[in-house]
């Protein structure tokens, strides 16, 4: 029972140490994080008046209020 605990050990540090670790993020968030902007072919679908289903309005609205913060946050409108 121990030699399979220690191999178990064994196999879980080996793959632990295999992992290459995710390069760190910028201590700026204004770095990488950007408005998100529409196409202009959504922009003329959206002027359409078509009705939205209430999941593109949730969405929508996510991003709104992203650009909303990235406006707040890095002065980026």
């Amino acid at each position: 029972m121990r030699s399979l605990l220690a191999l178990c050990l064994l196999m879980i540090s080996l793959s632990l140490t295999s992992c290459k670790s995710p390069s760190p993020l910028p201590a700026d968030p204004c770095e990488w994080s950007q408005p998100i902007r529409f196409s202009q072919d959504t922009k003329v679908w959206l002027r359409r008046g078509e009705p939205l289903p209430e999941f593109v309005k949730a969405d929508l609205w996510k991003i709104v209020q992203h650009n909303e913060k990235v406006a707040a946050i890095c002065g980026k409108s």
